[in-house]
């Protein structure tokens, strides 16, 4: 009865261990998929090269990866965290950027130019 038990219990952590890995491996892949947009259309906004491209994806992964690791944890201040992965990001994105595509890149992610609808008079 015990064996039994035990051999219960067992294969319920094994379960458990095994569904918590798939569910980090599809947060995983939706933080790339989500980065992966975000520079595709960054670059198609601001035009900077291919090059570039690569390194602001790894930017833009390590930064969401970081977010990812502060939302789980508990007795950390999560503002501040958060506030010095942006720097970091921040700083790291000046390097690798020239200072108008740099700017424009802040722009757009803010959200601080809203699209405006063209008006045709005839």
């Amino acid at each position: 009865m015990k064996r039994r038990l035990y051999i219960l219990f067992t294969l319920l952590a094994v379960a458990g261990v095994v569904a918590a890995q798939k569910s980090e491996d599809i947060l995983s892949q939706a933080l790339q998929i989500a980065a992966k947009a975000k520079v595709d259309h960054m670059q198609e906004s601001i035009g900077f090269s291919d090059k570039q491209a690569v390194e602001l994806l790894m930017i833009e992964l390590d930064f969401l990866e970081g977010v990812k690791k502060v939302n789980r944890r508990v007795l950390c201040n999560k503002k501040k965290r958060t506030r010095q992965l942006m720097r970091t990001r921040d700083e790291a994105l000046q390097r690798v950027l020239s200072r108008s595509d740099y700017i424009k890149y802040d722009i757009l992610n803010e959200g601080r130019l809203e699209p405006v609808p063209v008006q045709l008079n005839p």
